[in-house]
């Protein structure tokens, strides 16, 4: 099979326009590809609420439990965690700030926080993971 070759002067001019356009696109393209390429070798992936992984085993039944930090919830990292929680934690509906349920979650920097509250509600740990979230159970 012989090359396809433009035979016009018309032919010609498409072939350097399109050849053109490829080559230029290609270069362009290069440099978010190589910011994609770097931001992957840093982040492969991302595991959204990961701080609250296996307490979704515990939750599933419950259809509301309570939740309970001692920092403010304004402050956009600790909404971040109340909303990764709520996803991982989903159908439970997480009830911030009422301790008045079965369950309560405790997501708090201090511990001593956490076991000075569980005293005052009467509750005891139900389950701890290795981040240190708490699901407490009232008595």
């Amino acid at each position: 099979m012989k090359p396809y070759l433009p035979k016009t002067r018309l032919q010609y001019l498409f072939l350097i326009c399109f050849s053109t356009i490829v080559i230029t696109n290609s270069v362009v393209l290069i440099q978010p590809m190589k910011r994609i390429y770097t931001y992957k070798k840093v982040v492969t992936h991302q595991i959204i609420g990961h701080q609250f992984a296996g307490l979704e085993e515990y939750t599933k039944k419950e259809p509301i439990i309570g939740y309970y930090s001692d920092t403010d919830l304004q402050d956009k990292k600790q909404g971040k965690l109340l909303a990764h929680a709520q996803y991982i934690l989903a159908p439970t509906i997480l009830d911030v700030g009422n301790l008045d349920h079965k369950y309560i979650l405790f997501v708090c920097e201090d511990e001593r926080h956490v076991w000075q509250k569980m005293k005052e509600l009467n509750a005891m740990p139900y389950l701890r993971n290795e981040f240190g979230m708490i699901l407490a159970e009232r008595k």
